[in-house]
């Protein structure tokens, strides 16, 4: 199974707690402020596609993201593990004001993989295997990231960049208070796959959580 390759790639980065790579102050507080200010003015909860930005200079910096986030990984997983990432982005990097109702928390969940530990092959899901994650604001109560398997539980402060595997089991806690916005990206490994995408269950990954979506 195409699987296995991935899993290969997954066993040679480890599942301990320093995998888990927060990168202070990735984002400067100017540019922290002019993303979250558009978002503040775009309202629309949820995740918002790079299509609906209307803003070139916010664009520009999504996309500017991206490519130093790809070096971040180069040098974090890379040099360390031998893992090659493809250096397109799976998922390209795009906003996400979180909906999740008040004290919701986000359930635990991998996102390459559900709730059985089977890949999740629906639109190639299997695929998202590290996940980077900058925290745009920290002005709001709770909505901590917490990893089970290595109890570890993080509050990033604002421009602060998280990165870990797309296997790493996570969740987060429910926002008490204010309002969450992270700028998100997927990164695959650089493995050649030529799959036709099974539906499989897949309620449980982050996709499937963030849209709602049940598994059959």
């Amino acid at each position: 199974m195409i699987y296995d390759k991935y899993v290969e790639q997954f066993d040679k980065i480890g599942y301990s707690e320093d995998r888990v790579v927060v990168v202070p102050n990735f984002l400067t507080k100017d540019k922290l402020d002019y993303i979250t200010n558009w978002i503040k003015e775009y309202k629309t909860k949820g995740p918002i596609d790079r299509l609906d930005i209307d803003n070139q200079d916010v664009l520009n910096i999504l996309k500017k993201s991206e490519k130093d986030i790809y070096s971040l990984i180069c040098k974090n997983y890379t040099d360390k593990y031998d893992v090659k990432f493809d250096e397109n982005v799976l998922i390209p990097t795009h906003l996400v004001n979180w909906d999740l109702e008040q004290n919701s928390p986000l359930p635990v969940h991998a996102d390459c993989e559900g709730p059985d530990g089977n890949p999740a092959m629906h639109n190639g899901y299997y695929r998202y295997n590290l996940a980077a994650i900058c925290y745009l604001n920290e002005d709001y109560v709770g909505g901590e990231i917490f990893f089970p398997h290595i109890n570890k539980k993080i509050k990033p402060s604002a421009g602060d960049l998280v990165m870990f595997p797309g296997k790493f089991k996570h969740g987060v806690t429910g926002v008490e208070s204010g309002n969450r916005y992270t700028m998100l990206s997927w990164f695959r490994f650089d493995i050649e796959d030529n799959v036709n995408y099974e539906d499989l269950p897949y309620s449980n990954t982050a996709v499937g959580i963030l849209f709602n979506e049940t598994g059959s």
